[in-house]
């Protein structure tokens, strides 16, 4: 378990605006299935308005059997935020992911699946967007430790729609 409360008070003669940043993480892992859930929430306003109040959640079950390189994956995601005007969106899906090294100082691993995606979307002028895809959902993720002194690590996303690959979604 992991939680990590941040934030910021910026007052001047001004102006004063804040930002709370509170993050929770949950992880087990046993002989064949590993569960990893975070919560994520930030909070903010400057004198005139509110700017944040986004939420994000997820969660992903991995089954696998020690030693072997192929796993498979379900997940769920949901977000909101008010200052990306989401007013929701929710994944869920599965997959398959392969290890291509696993050693105690490198990881690398790509995951490939499906994911359906419902959301919720104001749009500048106001008009809401409601709509549901099914995606492609393909991740990079790599861990480098360097003599235990540096750790350089990622995951990367790249989710394109089935209906168009004008519509995808990065996330780093």
């Amino acid at each position: 378990i992991k939680f990590s409360p941040t934030g910021f008070i910026n007052k001047t003669k001004s102006s004063k605006s804040y930002l709370l940043s509170n993050l929770l993480n949950y992880n087990t892992l046993k002989k064949n299935i590993a569960l990893n859930t975070s919560a994520n929430w930030i909070y903010g306003s400057n004198q005139e308005a509110l700017t944040n109040n986004d939420l994000s959640l997820h969660g992903d079950l991995n089954f696998f059997k020690p030693g072997k390189k192929l796993y498979y994956w379900t997940l769920v995601n949901f977000d909101k935020s008010y200052s990306l005007k989401v007013n929701y969106r929710l994944q869920a899906g599965a997959g398959a992911s392969y290890n291509f090294i696993d050693s105690p100082w490198l990881r690398i691993n790509i995951s490939d699946g499906i994911l359906y995606e419902k959301g919720d979307i104001t749009t500048e002028s106001r008009n809401k967007i409601i709509y549901s895809i099914p995606r492609n959902s393909c991740r990079l993720l790599y861990k480098w430790s360097i003599k235990d002194r540096l750790t350089i690590s990622g995951i990367h996303f790249y989710q394109p729609s089935l209906k168009s690959l004008k519509d995808y979604i990065i996330q780093s």
